[in-house]
């Protein structure tokens, strides 16, 4: 099922370059789309992770515990290693979480395995490629399974 035209038409509006703060509207759009409004989940962004000086992008919390972390880097990020791994070591923060997900620009990557660093190939899944949305949704799906019994 391909994104609402609301979503879509938010990500088409984005600089052809953007930059990580670009992102955000897109991405909070698209997050309140898969974790709508009329439920207990909440997107939250700027979520400040333990220390206040440390902020993860997104966190989608279900009465009030974060269950979904969301990081987000510029597209262009992406040609480096270094901010690859950043951005994997952004992931692995100290919060009890179900699911996350590290993007950069509309390149997401779930880490799954702990690895010394993310490599870019980590970021291996689009959203606007019909596989990449279904894995996308499934991740939200399973979060929204797996919370119903919470």
């Amino acid at each position: 099922m391909p994104w609402p035209p609301k979503v879509i038409s938010k990500f088409d509006s984005m600089p052809r370059r953007p930059l990580e703060a670009d992102l955000y509207g897109p991405y909070n759009k698209l997050l309140c789309t898969l974790f709508p409004l009329d439920t207990n989940f909440t997107v939250v962004p700027q979520y400040p992770i333990k220390d206040p000086v440390m902020l993860v992008d997104f966190v989608v919390t279900h009465k009030k515990k974060p269950v979904f972390i969301l990081e987000l880097k510029s597209p262009d990020k992406l040609r480096f290693f270094a901010t690859c791994g950043t951005a994997d070591n952004q992931m692995r923060c100290p919060l009890h979480v179900l699911r996350g997900a590290s993007a950069m620009g509309t390149q997401l990557s779930h880490p799954t395995v702990m690895m010394d660093t993310a490599p870019r190939t980590c970021w291996n899944c689009n959203i606007f490629i019909d596989e990449g949305e279904q894995k996308f949704r499934a991740v939200a799906d399973k979060i929204m399974e797996d919370c119903e019994s919470l």
